[in-house]
């Protein structure tokens, strides 16, 4: 039986190469072996140009006649050394794979500076690729092939993969070839081509399937509701309403501060207050609990008797009132200002307002059934 060594190292370079390979051929030798060692830098093998070349025959030859092969190499640049890489290109035509199919083959490394393990998985894949089994894998650095000289128990364990190597070959194992995973291609490229047209539709379809609810709230032309449609959203959103709200109990009706900030309390009657005031204050009744990841603007637009605008600013659970107009608010509550102090005084609710005609909205619905339950408003009549 018969075991060929292809040599891959160049002259006064070898890193030591050599001399593991002739301690494989010592432990083979004992094993009833024959081994042929071939030195790939003297066989001269031309640049690979697709054509079989004599000099590469010779060692085909060698390969076919053999049970099993060592690719014996020293390392450079993560790769195997020039002349064995070289021989490695001929390897593409069929006639010299058939040589290596279903051997088994010891794969040996020496490196200077690292990177045996690089150039093991490389000569695994070109091993593989041709049919051959990648039995055995040993690399090694230059400076432990001194070690390894020095320590029987080194040197043992060398021997002892060398001996399962023959083991192998001897018994002619057989072992599954992974096959390379396959690179797709990316899922946009293999699908149907479409033309323009069909991909405005679908472009179309996904953006309405993203767009939030506030979004398609803001587009619903309130002012077309009918009445039915009307008396649907009141029952829905106070079903809700009902259904989450916390308890709490009477408070009083919403009024502003009977002195400002840094006067002297005094025993006077309490003021009435004005509907702005009263809109004012009505942010100490906002309920933060209720708001956590609300961003909305809610824009009032006060007539009659006591005109003014302001806007309310809720940012998750922080809320402030300032007055004026806002440049892109949520939601646009329009009213007379005694139909706004009876919601501001819990007379009736924002919605119930809106329902029966007594103030009007624009933008978002959904915010004015919030209102109600963000803003602690007292219920002084019914």
């Amino acid at each position: 039986m018969k075991i060929t060594v292809l040599l891959g190292a160049v002259p006064n370079h070898s890193l030591g190469l050599e001399t593991i390979v002739k301690i494989a051929e010592g432990v083979l030798a004992e094993l009833g072996l024959e081994v042929s060692i071939i030195d790939l830098s003297s066989r001269k093998i031309p640049f690979f140009d697709g054509k079989p070349k004599e000099s590469v025959d010779a060692i085909i030859g060698s390969v076919r006649e053999s049970a099993g092969v060592v690719f014996a190499t020293t390392v450079q640049l993560l790769g195997p050394c020039a002349v064995l890489q070289s021989l490695l290109e001929y390897l593409e035509l069929p006639d010299y794979q058939s040589a290596f199919e279903s051997k088994n083959c010891l794969l040996l490394a020496v490196s200077r500076s690292g990177g045996e393990r690089t150039c093991l998985d490389y000569l695994s894949k070109a091993v593989t690729s041709i049919g051959a089994f990648d039995s055995i894998r040993i690399g090694l650095p230059e400076s432990e092939l001194s070690e390894l000289m020095r320590h029987e128990e080194k040197k043992d364990i060398f021997e002892k993969q060398v001996e399962d190597f023959f083991r192998l070959v001897r018994q002619n194992r057989k072992f599954f070839i992974l096959a390379e995973p396959v690179r797709y291609a990316s899922i946009e490229s293999r699908l149907p081509k479409i033309n323009t047209k069909e991909r405005e539709v679908l472009r179309s379809i996904e953006k309405k399937r993203k767009q939030p609810l506030d979004e398609i709230a803001k587009k619903l032309n309130l002012d077309d509701f009918d009445e039915k449609q009307a008396k649907d959203i009141s029952e829905i959103s106070q079903f809700f309403a009902k259904k989450y709200a916390e308890p709490k109990t009477d408070a009083p009706a919403i009024e502003a501060d009977a002195a400002s900030e840094g006067e002297e309390a005094l025993d006077v009657k309490p003021r009435t207050a004005t509907c702005r005031q009263m809109t004012q204050g009505l942010v100490r009744h906002f309920q933060s609990q209720l708001a956590h990841g609300l961003n909305a603007v809610l824009q009032l637009q006060i007539s009659g008797s006591e005109p003014f605008s302001g806007y309310y600013t809720i940012q998750n659970i922080e809320c402030s009132y300032d007055d004026g107009t806002a440049l892109n608010p949520d939601i646009t509550i329009l009213s007379d200002s005694n139909v706004w102090r009876d919601v501001l005084s819990g007379k009736y609710t924002a919605q119930k307002a809106f329902m029966i005609g007594r103030l009007k909205v624009r933008g978002n619905f959904v915010l004015l059934t919030k209102f109600d339950h963000l803003f602690s408003v007292a219920k002084t009549g019914s």
